[in-house]
This record gives C-alpha cells, sequence and structure tokens, in this order.
C-alpha cells in the first residue's frame, strides 16, 4: 500500500491537518515528522496543497455502535465477538492474470510521480534529483496466494484469543471456490464505511470486546505481532493518546 511522503514547500502552499483545516507550515511539519501523520502534496500552476492523513488510530466507540457491528459480524460471519477481533481488509481482489508476473517496487516522488523499479535493482541508483521519496511493493499471485496462507497459519495459532476475518470491498476474477480461502465480500461495504476516516480507507483493524478499537491506514510504528498482543494493547493505547494530544496542542 502506497503511503505517501514528505513534502517540499513553495511560497503559494496552502497546509490542511486531517480535518482539511488549515494550519500553519511549522503544526504541519511537526505532525507529518511523526509515526501518526504522513502528507501528501498536490500541485497545480498556481497553488500547492499539503494536508495531512492518519497511518493509525486507537479509539473506542459508543455502546450503540458497538452493539450495531458485533451484530453485523456474529449474524453475516459468525464470528466470536467475546475474543479480539482482526479484520484484514483488501478492498480489490484482481483476477490472477491482472497481478504482475514478478513483485515489482514502484517508487514515488512528492508529486506522486512514479518511478517502476524490479524488487532486486538498487533504490540508490535512481537519480537523487527526482525526489523519490515513497514507495510500495506490487504483490504477485503467488506472493498474495502465499502471504493469505501464512497469515492463516499464523492465527490458527491464537484461535481462543482471536476471531480473524479476510474482507474485500470487490473481486474482478480472484478464484475464491479455490479450497482453502475463506476472503468474504464486505456486505455493502459496511465494515469499509464503518472505519473509514477522513476518506481513508483501513487495511488493518482490530477491536476488542469492550469496543475500543485500533485502525491501520498505512504503516505503524508498531510490529504486527506487538498490536494483537493483549499485554501491549494498553500500553499502545495510552502512548498514541499522549503522542496525538500533544501533535494538536494549540
Amino acid at each position: 500500500m502506497f503511503c505517501y511522503v514528505k513534502a517540499f514547500s513553495q511560497s503559494d502552499t496552502i497546509y490542511l491537518d486531517e480535518l482539511d483545516n488549515p494550519v500553519s507550515k511549522i503544526k504541519f511539519y511537526t505532525k507529518e515528522q511523526s509515526s501518526i501523520y504522513s502528507g501528501t502534496r498536490y500541485s497545480s500552476d498556481t497553488l500547492v496543497l499539503q494536508t495531512l492523513r492518519l497511518n493509525y488510530m486507537y479509539d473506542k466507540m459508543p455502546l450503540i455502535s458497538k452493539e450495531r457491528l458485533f451484530n453485523f459480524l456474529s449474524s453475516n460471519y459468525k464470528l466470536d465477538t467475546t475474543k479480539t477481533i482482526v479484520i484484514h481488509y483488501t478492498n480489490t481482489l484482481k483476477n490472477p492474470k491482472d497481478y504482475p508476473n514478478r513483485t515489482p517496487v514502484y517508487k514515488f516522488d512528492s508529486l506522486n510521480n512514479t518511478y517502476k523499479l524490479l524488487k532486486y535493482h538498487n533504490a540508490g541508483n535512481l537519480d537523487l534529483t527526482l525526489g523519490v521519496s515513497g514507495h510500495m511493493h506490487a504483490q504477485n499471485y503467488s506472493a498474495i496466494m502465499y502471504g493469505y496462507k501464512q497469515c492463516i497459519k499464523y492465527h490458527r495459532k491464537k484461535n481462543e484469543e482471536l476471531s480473524v476475518l479476510h474482507l474485500y470491498a470487490k473481486n474482478e476474477g480472484f478464484p475464491l471456490e479455490e479450497k482453502g480461502l475463506e476472503w468474504y465480500l464486505d456486505k455493502n461495504q459496511f465494515i469499509k464505511g464503518f472505519f473509514k476516516k477522513f476518506n481513508t480507507v483501513s487495511n488493518i483493524v482490530i477491536i476488542q470486546p469492550n469496543g475500543e478499537f485500533y485502525v491501520q491506514y498505512c504503516s505503524s510504528k508498531y510490529d504486527y505481532a506487538s498490536l494483537i498482543a493483549k499485554h501491549k494493547w494498553g500500553t499502545h493505547k495510552t502512548e498514541f493518546l499522549r503522542e496525538i494530544e500533544f501533535l494538536n496542542e494549540d
């Protein structure tokens, strides 16, 4: 998943926070340099717009929202909502022929221009004047299947603690009938909409039985094993709340 990068300011630049409210250049870069936020740069002949988006967040849903969500997950996917729920979300499952033959790496500059490299190429060989500042790994079909099977194998050992669900919003020909696959359609894109934040779609959601949840939209400074570990939950949540409060002080 492409998460952006770093940006370069100009005299006609407008800076916006994650709520699309204007912020100072100093505030923008203070937040953008943290692990919680990423910035994106849009440019035209007359204007440069730099915006912030959340990479991840901790929160707690109201009781009525929790009941609605848990009823949906229980009735539609037979999830045990007394356990920690883990949702891995894929927006589009493509036809196998539409995945790349290899696993290229795409490099992005601050204007979201793309430079495509094969995985074994050295990113250092790029012309540094291009301003390459972000990247994503495009998986081929074999890598997708291997990653999914490893995910199932990993979580099987934690079956007593976790209810794990793989969801997708669209299927463009992915063979879901293949033995052992358990990807489920996000009916009416309910989950996508429920955890969508500021026009940003989640790829990982972790929900505790008490309604506390973690949503990852892009990258995270926490490794996955610690995110799903019960003994780390309170520590990570407290750290996040303190940092985001500090970053949003006037």
